[in-house]
C-alpha cells in the first residue's frame, strides 16, 4: 500500500516538474521571438479607439523594413512614450487639413478608419506640409483625443519600433491580437481568435494567469 502511494506521488511530481520544464522552454522560446522577431506592446489610452482598445496587448513585426499608408505601427513619440499610432503619409506626400478632413497629395482620406475630423492641434505645424525623406506622419484613429504628428509634426522612421502584424485585409488595417483581459471569456483559459491561434498556438496550451505574467515580465525587459 506504501509503495502505491509513493508511486502516485512520485506520478505527480514528475507531472508537475515536465509541466515547469515544458514552461520554461517555452518562456525561452517566446522571449527570443520577442526580442528579435517579434514585439509586444499594449495600448495606451484611447488614441487607436475603436480599431483598438486601451491596455489591449499587440504585436508588431521588428523585422518591418518599408512602411505604407495606412499600416499600424509602434512608434517612439517626442514625449519619450512607445504609442500605437496609423501611417497616413510618407516621404515625399503633401498633407493638409482643410475643413476636418486629412487630404494627401489633394486627394481626402478615405478608409473604414475615418470617421471623425480632423483638425490642427499645434501652431508650430503648419499645411499644407510635405514630408521629408525618412520621415512619415502618424494620426490615431480616434482623431478626436489623439496627440499625433498634428502636434508633434512628421516623425523620423528611426523611431518606428515595428508594424502591428495583419490578418490579410486590405491596407494593413485589420491588426491580429490577443484581446484584453477583460474582453476574454470565462474558463480561466487565455482565449483568441483564428490568426493569433495560428501562429501562437502554444499560448492556448497555458493557462491564462500564466500567459499573461509571462507577457508582463517580458515585454518588462524588452522595453
Amino acid at each position: 500500500m506504501a509503495r502505491k502511494k509513493f508511486g502516485k506521488f512520485d506520478d505527480k511530481k514528475l507531472g508537475i516538474l515536465r509541466f515547469e520544464k515544458e514552461f520554461i522552454v517555452i518562456a525561452i522560446a517566446v522571449f527570443l521571438l520577442l526580442k528579435f522577431v517579434v514585439g509586444l506592446s499594449w495600448v495606451s489610452g484611447n488614441s487607436m479607439y475603436p480599431t483598438l482598445k486601451n491596455n489591449q496587448p499587440v504585436f508588431y513585426n521588428r523585422l518591418a523594413k518599408n512602411y505604407e499608408r495606412g499600416d499600424i505601427v509602434s512608434i517612439r513619440m517626442p514625449s519619450g512614450e512607445y504609442m500605437v499610432k496609423r501611417i497616413v503619409a510618407v516621404a515625399g506626400d503633401t498633407v493638409d487639413l482643410r475643413d476636418g478632413t486629412v487630404y494627401i497629395n489633394d486627394v481626402a482620406e478615405s478608409g473604414d478608419w475615418v470617421t471623425q475630423a480632423s483638425e490642427p492641434q499645434s501652431v508650430t505645424v503648419s499645411y499644407p506640409l510635405t514630408i521629408s525623406e525618412g520621415h512619415v506622419f502618424v494620426l490615431g484613429d480616434n482623431r478626436e483625443v489623439s496627440i499625433d504628428s498634428r502636434t508633434y509634426g512628421q516623425m523620423a522612421m528611426t523611431q518606428i519600433r515595428g508594424r502591428l502584424m495583419a490578418d490579410g485585409s486590405a491596407g494593413g488595417a485589420g491588426c491580429w491580437r490577443m484581446e484584453a483581459p477583460e474582453a476574454q471569456a470565462d474558463g480561466g483559459w487565455l482565449m483568441a481568435d483564428g490568426s493569433v491561434g495560428r501562429r501562437f498556438q502554444f499560448l492556448l496550451i497555458l493557462p491564462r494567469g500564466r500567459v499573461e505574467g509571462l507577457m508582463q515580465i517580458i515585454s518588462i525587459f524588452l522595453k
